[in-house]
Parts: structure tokens; C-alpha cells; sequence
């Protein structure tokens, strides 16, 4: 039987330089976007202040700020600009995973062409939308940019990347298996938290904010979820033999049964 070009064996000479995509993409998660986020809530309240006395949902004493002011330069210290560097760096490092790690794992699982077009410009798209938001500060002439750049990123990321990918997984996985179904409830809370968001854009209460980080959060969490939700069989590599522009791949690794391999032996002709 021809083996495919994709998976591979344990005695493969590139497995040891191998990763597990369901360790790559849960370590992606924590480390561009539930650890960041964190930080700079944390950095921000620290600084400048969270519920405070007699605190109110606008600046300048807000009880809670909004995702967008925690990333502001709102003064000359250190920390402010540490924040906005710390989120530029987790928008730079979640452009190349989404472009190396997920657009490959999707074309992976899908052999549709069509599917695979639609994928490709939702996350070229939201590639560039959340390097805009990043760039384009929540304050002044860009305001209203900001705004409507993040409004059209979560637009992308909740109506084409994520769908077509947890769609992908239930053909991989089946459609009620638990991973999926984890999937598709943090999907479903991120939009109705999104929805209500928009319903009340005009609210000027902190209550709204607490929507707001619970939705990104959520939000995280779908993409946590995902990559907990991928087979374990399926790797990451940089294989060297390869031209420079397609160096990283994704396979999937061959789990052969101790006993298939001991009747494998028995079988070899003796010399």
C-alpha cells in the first residue's frame, strides 16, 4: 500500500525535531493571548488604577478600562510603553502562527480548494485587521479607526476562521465528540457576548467593560479549545530538505500497536 507523503513513522529521521501541533497551538494560546492579556490588565490596574473610589465606566476614573486603553501611551512611563510593546509583539507573533500553524494545519485537513481559498483570505485578512488594531491607538484622530479595524477583526475571526476550522475538526474528529462540542459552546458564548456588546454600544456603565474582557477571554478559550480538540497524531516539523519557503509542514504521525510490530518481525525472512 502507497504510504502518504504526509504521515510518517517512529523511526522517521525528522520526528525527534518533531512537535505534537496540539502542544504548539495550546503553549500559542497561553503565551500571545491568554498571558498577554493578563499582563496588561494586571500592569494597567497597577499603574493607573481599577475601581477606585467614586469610579465611574469613562475616563479619566474608570473602574474598569476597555481592552484597547490597556495598551495606550497615557503618560512617559516605562510601563505604558512596555504595554504597547507587549501587545505589538503578541500581534507580530500571532500573524506568523496564524499564517504558519493554522493555515497549513486547515489546508492539512481539508482537501477542498474552495474551503481552502475562503480560509486562506479570512486569515489574511484577520492578519492584517489585528496588525492594524494593534498600530492604530484607541485614542484621538484614530479613535474611529480603531474601532471599526476591531469590529471587522472579531467579524472575521467569529464568521469565517473559526467556523471553517472547528468544521474541519468535526469532519477529523466527529461532529459529537466532546472536544467538538467545547468548541462550538465557547464559539456560541464568544457571539452572543459580541452581540449584546454591539446592542449596547452606547452604555456607559463599567458593567459593559466586564462584557468586553469576559468576551475576549471566551474568545481565547474557542482558540484553546480548538488546538486541545486537534488529533494528537498530528505534528509540526521543519523539514530541512525542503525549498526555504514551505520548510514547515504538518504531518501525521503513524501510531503502529506493539503487537502489528512483533508480527511485523515474526514475519521478516531470516538471512
Amino acid at each position: 500500500m502507497r504510504q502518504n507523503p504526509h504521515d510518517i513513522l517512529e523511526d522517521d529521521q525528522f520526528f525527534p525535531w518533531a512537535c505534537q501541533l496540539r502542544r504548539l497551538v495550546i503553549i500559542n494560546c497561553f503565551a500571545c493571548y491568554l498571558v498577554p492579556s493578563g499582563i496588561l490588565l494586571m500592569s494597567y490596574c497597577a499603574d493607573i488604577g481599577c475601581f477606585r473610589h467614586g469610579c465611574g465606566g469613562l475616563r479619566p476614573n474608570q473602574c474598569l478600562p476597555p481592552v484597547s486603553d490597556t495598551f495606550l501611551d497615557f503618560s512617559a512611563d516605562a510601563s505604558a510603553h512596555l504595554r504597547r510593546h507587549l501587545w505589538i509583539l503578541s500581534s507580530f507573533l500571532r500573524t506568523i502562527f496564524f499564517l504558519v500553524v493554522w493555515m497549513r494545519s486547515y489546508w492539512f485537513l481539508v482537501p477542498s480548494w474552495f474551503c481552502r481559498f475562503l480560509f486562506t483570505i479570512g486569515v489574511l485578512l484577520q492578519v492584517v485587521l489585528d496588525t492594524l488594531s494593534a498600530w492604530l491607538p484607541d485614542a484621538g484622530g484614530t479613535a474611529a479607526w480603531h474601532t471599526l479595524v476591531s469590529i471587522a477583526e472579531l467579524a472575521t475571526c467569529m464568521l469565517v476562521v473559526l467556523p471553517l476550522f472547528a468544521s474541519a475538526l468535526c469532519v477529523e474528529r466527529g461532529a459529537c465528540s466532546r472536544s467538538i462540542l467545547i468548541v462550538w459552546t465557547f464559539w456560541f458564548g464568544t457571539g452572543m457576548q459580541l452581540l449584546w456588546l454591539l446592542w449596547s454600544w452606547d452604555m456607559t456603565n463599567w458593567s459593559w467593560y466586564v462584557c468586553e474582557w469576559a468576551a475576549i477571554a471566551t474568545l481565547d478559550f474557542t482558540i484553546l479549545a480548538m488546538g486541545v480538540a486537534l488529533p494528537s497524531t498530528m505534528c509540526f516539523r521543519i523539514n530541512v530538505k525542503r525549498p526555504c519557503w514551505c520548510v514547515c509542514e504538518i504531518i501525521r504521525r503513524q501510531v503502529v500497536h506493539p503487537s502489528e510490530a512483533a508480527a511485523h518481525d515474526d514475519h521478516e525472512p531470516l538471512e
